[in-house]
């Protein structure tokens, strides 16, 4: 039994080197990644979501020229759930919907539109 551990690791490693599987944020992979401007979000919660795409989309912060420009709608809505009997709520559902277009600059044809996706 061993005996056969090296063996086994060495054909997944095999295997796996093999497949065809290329990692998603790869250096080759990301540059039309980080050609994607993302406009300004209104409030607060609008803004922290474009800082961290911002963060997700461009880490390095590098300067390239843009191609795409990501635009997002997002709305909020609370229901109270729960209710002390004050009247004062204890538990509420909150739901976040965005709606998003990728626009390509240079044709001006959007490439992805998203009417409504629920966040949370």
């Amino acid at each position: 039994m061993n005996n056969l551990k090296p063996f086994l690791y060495l054909i997944i490693l095999l295997f796996f080197n093999n497949c065809g599987y290329t990692p998603v944020y790869s250096k080759k992979n990301n540059e039309d990644l980080i050609a994607i401007s993302v406009k300004n979000i209104k409030n607060r919660p609008g803004q922290i979501l474009r800082n961290s795409l911002m963060n997700k989309i461009n880490p390095e912060n590098k300067r390239v020229i843009t191609k795409y420009r990501l635009t997002i709608e997002i709305s909020e809505s609370q229901n109270n759930l729960a209710y002390r009997q004050d009247m004062s709520a204890t538990r509420t559902d909150l739901e976040i919907d965005a709606k998003y277009i990728l626009t390509n600059i240079n044709a001006e044809e959007k490439l992805k539109n998203r009417d409504k996706t629920s966040l949370l």
